[in-house]
């Protein structure tokens, strides 16, 4: 395969299993070493409503040398064909950087204009969530507390912690309790090119099985031996399998291997369901399947497509909840669109 652009912030690197968590790396940091205008600092925080069919983010984006802020809050039920059915899509996309660095309390405590508010404490993780827009009849509050101790990439510019939820929302007059697990996801100091990228979808996925004590983490490409929707239409990526965790029994490791293929809706390819399998430095296997109960549509950046879906996940016959997203390029959306003519 050839020289292209590719992403590379969602690789380990290092060859260690895991990188060593620091407080600091909880708020903005200074100036970048790197000059690149790409740089980013992100967090980004996930619930559900699973009997609802009920998905929600919040996500805060900072470009340290460009001192720009993107943030916003995203709930949205079932599947949805545009972000802007969502039942609550407030984002901003071009805010001062220092509405996050001169956040009150040490920076625990930063007031976003769309009325978003995360208020964090000296625990890593535990966080309290509001908003309010009170036209529309939306109100949110939820509190985040650990679940795991953060999960730090190899490369110690990521971290990823599982959460318990506990709350409600009101979403156009209508109450949902909010009980259950999360996932909050932080990365920091490497950059986010906004390329044309030449590749097949790209899938993050997240899951927690409460009984079992099992949460999980993959990033991955399709299994082309899966034969995946974009086979013979695009060219398969070198590394299929990029990154990736499994976390249970107090202890965190990390996966060996993995496998999975998405099955997308050939009109709107938003992810249908799923198949993984996970292998992890034990020699563990975890066989899952995965189906989308809500998704919708959200471009980070104009060259590309995001598919943000709630999915219900089986293993060993206990139901869990989790993320599953795409990144879909350009490519792939342009030769599925012309493999359908």
């Amino acid at each position: 395969m050839s020289e292209k652009p590719h992403i590379d912030w969602s690789t380990g690197g290092s060859g260690r299993d895991f990188g060593s968590y620091r407080s600091e790396d909880e708020f903005l940091h200074g100036k970048p070493e790197s000059s690149d205008p790409t740089v980013s600092e992100t967090w980004l925080y996930m619930w559900y409503v699973p009997e609802a069919k009920i998905g929600a983010w919040a996500y805060v984006w900072v470009h340290p040398n460009l001192d720009v802020l993107t943030s916003g809050i995203t709930v949205y039920r079932g599947r949805k064909r545009t972000h802007l059915d969502a039942e609550l899509m407030d984002f901003r996309a071009f805010l001062p950087a220092s509405i996050v660095r001169e956040g009150t309390d040490g920076g625990k405590d930063v007031r976003f204009p769309n009325s978003l508010r995360l208020r964090a404490t000296d625990e890593p993780g535990s966080v309290h969530l509001t908003y309010a827009d009170p036209d529309r009849s939306n109100f949110v509050d939820v509190n985040f507390v650990p679940a795991s101790p953060p999960i730090v990439r190899a490369n110690d510019h990521h971290f990823d912690q599982v959460l318990r939820t506990e709350g409600h929302m009101v979403l156009d007059g209508r109450e949902y309790a909010v009980s259950g697990h999360g996932l909050r996801d932080r990365s920091w100091g490497e950059a986010r090119p906004e390329h044309r990228y030449p590749i097949p979808p790209f899938t993050w996925m997240t899951g927690t099985f409460a009984r079992a004590g099992i949460s999980w983490h993959l990033c991955a490409y399709d299994d082309p031996q899966l034969k995946p929707d974009w086979l013979g239409r695009m060219e398969t990526p070198e590394k299929i399998f990029r990154e990736g965790w499994l976390y249970r029994d107090g202890e965190a490791f990390r996966l060996r291997s993995a496998s999975q293929v998405t099955r997308r809706d050939p009109d709107t390819l938003a992810p249908l369901t799923a198949q993984v399998v996970l292998v992890d430095t034990l020699g563990r296997q975890y066989r899952i399947d995965g189906t989308v109960e809500a998704s919708v549509p959200w471009s980070n950046w104009p060259n590309m497509s995001a598919q943000v879906c709630m999915a219900r996940w089986e293993l060993d016959g206990e139901t869990g909840w989790g993320d599953l997203q795409e990144f879909q390029s350009p490519d792939y959306i342009r030769a599925m669109s012309t493999a359908s003519r």
